[in-house]
């Protein structure tokens, strides 16, 4: 190491020093920040009826703030709606009184309802189908993420079963006004790479590519909407992932990878489960789910308090230099009385083929954070605030000595850290 560089180091520890004092008294300190979600009971379509003398529906949803700070300007909830051909004469239109919103449909169509915080970072989003007289709609089973970008809807070609691929199936939920219609419910078109069985409710995939079909419940009659075509895009040699284990399979367990088609969100415990009261809800010994696209990231034990992610992770030798790493160790062997360090590298996933996100959330919470809390006293305010500290089982605990004045183990002069440990 250059004396120049070394002289940096030896400086250090005296400016942070000089640093501490303002450091102690902000690090309790707890900041303005934005919601994490939308939670509302809207599926991917909705359908509403239009009536005579300007017929609403009020409308609700939730702005959820995870750990409970001070929420910042701009993220009451507002609504909009927007026509999905491009039309300018509005189908339907948004109204607000004290607060509450209300959608009025006008005309006959399809719009796109969008709730989100006024600054309009955080959002969800459902297709709304205005009818007058009858509808024919569907969707699929598991939902979508209500927040992608893409317009296209991605699907692997196959699904997982006991770790090996298989075709892949998709279930479908039908929706009929009037439920009569099921009974008269036909295919009037589709492409080769799908079989649609509509008795029982599903799609099986075939093949790559673009893949579209149509429905139709009985006769077209006047101000009806009752023909749907569903339209998404086979990702070839991809994979659906619906739960963790998928995930792992695709990834980290994985010689040479596959690629991912996420078709669920995989959340911190908080935003999988439901709780109440402070506690996790229970079903049989197992966490409740807040909704069917949600998993929770990482396999949690509830009785134990416990994650598996030791025997989960991909570890890997560092790729920054471990010279000192390696010197270090060599001194630790021949000198008992210290410990040797690690070079190796945690990482949450390890992606090595394309990978499909259709919008959903891969939240590292439960792996990155640490798993306890203490309660301290903020030195300026008073206020008892809780403050996270890592517990044994904590994988991630920063990143690896590049260089080191004194033990790595105990109280070192300085440290320069180099690789830290990975989400992705």
């Amino acid at each position: 190491m250059k004396k120049k560089n070394l002289a940096i180091l030896l400086l250090l520890p005296y400016i942070i020093s000089l640093l501490g004092v303002i450091t102690v008294n902000v690090t309790f300190k707890t900041f303005a920040n934005d919601i994490s979600h939308i939670e509302w009971e809207y599926s991917d379509i909705e359908v509403f009826k239009i009536g005579d003398g300007g017929t609403r529906y009020r409308l609700t949803a939730q702005g959820v703030n995870t750990y409970n700070h001070p929420l910042a300007e701009g993220n009451e909830l507002v609504w909009s709606v927007e026509n999905q051909d491009g039309t300018s004469e509005p189908y339907a239109r948004i109204e607000e009184e004290n607060g509450t919103y209300y959608l009025v449909p006008l005309a006959e169509g399809w719009v796109t309802l969008t709730c989100s915080n006024a600054k309009g970072n955080i959002s969800r989003h459902t297709t709304a189908i205005l009818y007058f007289n009858s509808v024919v709609a569907l969707k699929t089973t598991v939902q979508s993420s209500q927040n992608n970008v893409d317009p296209k809807v991605y699907f692997g070609e196959y699904d997982l079963s006991n770790g090996q691929k298989v075709p892949a199936t998709i279930g479908l939920e039908i929706i009929c006004v009037p439920e009569s219609l099921k009974n008269e419910l036909k295919i009037t078109s589709k492409t080769e790479n799908v079989a649609v069985d509509i008795p029982n409710s599903r799609v099986q995939i075939l093949g790559g590519g673009e893949a579209s079909f149509t429905i139709e419940g009985g006769m077209a009659e006047e101000n009806s909407l009752t023909s749907f075509t569903y339209s998404f895009t086979v990702v070839d040699e991809g994979v659906n992932v619906y739960t963790y284990d998928d995930l792992l399979n695709c990834t980290n367990r994985s010689a040479t990878g596959e690629i991912v088609v996420l078709r669920k969100s995989f959340e911190s415990l908080q935003n999988a489960y439901r709780y109440s009261g402070g506690k996790l809800q229970l079903s049989g010994g197992q966490p409740v789910k807040k909704a069917n696209n949600v998993e929770n990231f990482g396999t949690y034990d509830p009785d134990r308090d416990r994650y598996g992610f030791a025997e989960e992770v991909y570890r890997f030798e560092t790729t920054y230099n471990q010279s000192y790493i390696r010197q270090w160790n060599e001194f630790a062997k021949a000198n008992p009385d210290y410990k040797e360090i690690s070079n190796v590298v945690n990482a949450g996933l390890h992606v090595q083929k394309d990978f499909y996100g259709n919008g959903f959330t891969i939240n590292m919470h439960n792996l990155t954070f640490p798993y306890s809390v203490i309660d301290a006293v903020d030195s300026v305010t008073g206020d008892t605030v809780s403050v996270p500290y890592l517990r044994n089982d904590n994988l991630f605990r920063g990143p690896l000595p590049f260089y080191t004045l004194g033990d790595p183990n105990g109280m070192p002069l300085v440290t320069a850290y180099g690789q830290d440990n990975i989400g992705m």
